[in-house]
């Protein structure tokens, strides 16, 4: 009988409830401004930057959530628009220029706490006004797990290596950013299996508090191929 593993689904993470919705909305972002009414349609909320227009999507994300930004541009910008930058929680996400304005992807922390926050952004001569977020609250639930305690806090020098080795790997990963979405279809759930641990759960070890889970975990035999997301 072979042993079980657990399958992590990280990096879209955020994109597992929102499902066909997200999809959706993404593959109608292709055509943005040729249909804008179309957005509204979708579900996307929509407001006055001064000169510019915002659509954005859902109306109030919660902690560890997407928020799907679209930016439409003002007249007489010029029709050769570079990226743009948004700023949310002092973290940088990219616009991705397209015709007639920008669209992008706002990750919401799962550290980020419900209420009211700034979206700004950046890289245009011409200002445009920041867009009010709201943040609501939603609770994951808790998952209280008893482990062998070098699992729970780890102490051999081999270990602490290797989890310093895997930070520095990921802090590289993670540093580079472009304004590009990086895929042209949907996306999918890597396996049909058993999810074994959700999105979002706050993860008790041994009665110790830990982060909230940022994965979710997929039940699957060593072995089994998992196509990417």
């Amino acid at each position: 009988m072979p042993m079980n593993k657990r399958i992590f689904l990280r990096r879209g993470r955020f994109f597992r409830k929102t499902g066909a919705r997200f999809l959706l909305v993404v593959a109608g972002l292709t055509c943005l401004f040729s249909a804008a009414p179309s957005l509204a349609r979708a579900g996307f909320t929509e407001v006055e930057l001064g000169c510019f227009k915002a659509f954005y999507l859902p109306a109030q994300p919660r902690p560890g959530q997407a928020l799907i930004v679209a930016l439409q541009a003002a007249p007489g910008i010029d029709p050769e628009l570079p990226a743009l930058k948004m700023i949310f929680c002092d973290r940088d996400f990219m616009l991705e220029p397209v015709s007639g304005g920008w669209r992008g992807v706002v990750a919401i922390g799962l550290e980020v706490r419900p209420g009211s926050y700034r979206l700004g952004f950046k890289g245009l001569m011409t200002e445009i006004p920041a867009l009010s977020i709201i943040v609501a609250a939603h609770d994951y639930g808790e998952q209280h797990l008893t482990v062998a305690g070098e699992m729970a806090t780890p102490t051999l020098p081999e270990t602490l290596e290797r989890i310093q080795r895997d930070r520095e790997k990921l802090s590289c990963v993670y540093a580079g950013s472009f304004p590009e979405l990086a895929f042209a279809r949907g996306l999918e759930t890597p396996l049909t299996t058993a999810i074994t641990s959700p999105f979002g759960r706050r993860r008790f070890l041994n009665g110790a508090p830990r982060n909230p889970h940022g994965g979710v975990d997929f039940q699957a035999p060593v072995g089994v191929a998992v196509p990417a997301a």
